[in-house]
């Protein structure tokens, strides 16, 4: 289930990577996109937040990947970390 802003859905993984960056996402997108970034940048932040993720609540991995319930947990990790408030 996504983030609603201003009538869009965006992925709350996106939504909480913009908030970390000061931005809301329809900026973060296009900073990204006039400056080529693309999604790497997001990917690269993503990834190294599971690697936090990982180190604080290691029972959620399953082989290469996570348990379900490592993804919920991993979500609600994520906006407390970024400081996202509902809005």
């Amino acid at each position: 289930m996504g983030i609603m802003i201003d009538g869009k859905e965006y992925n709350p993984r996106y939504v909480y990577y913009a908030h970390a960056h000061g931005k809301n996402p329809e900026q973060m997108l296009k900073y990204d996109w006039d400056n080529h970034r693309y999604m790497i940048e997001f990917m690269i932040w993503n990834r190294d937040k599971w690697r936090e993720f990982d180190k604080l609540f290691p029972e959620f991995k399953c082989g290469d990947g996570h348990t379900n319930e490592g993804h919920v947990k991993y979500d609600e990790w994520l906006k407390n970390e970024v400081g996202w408030k509902e809005r």
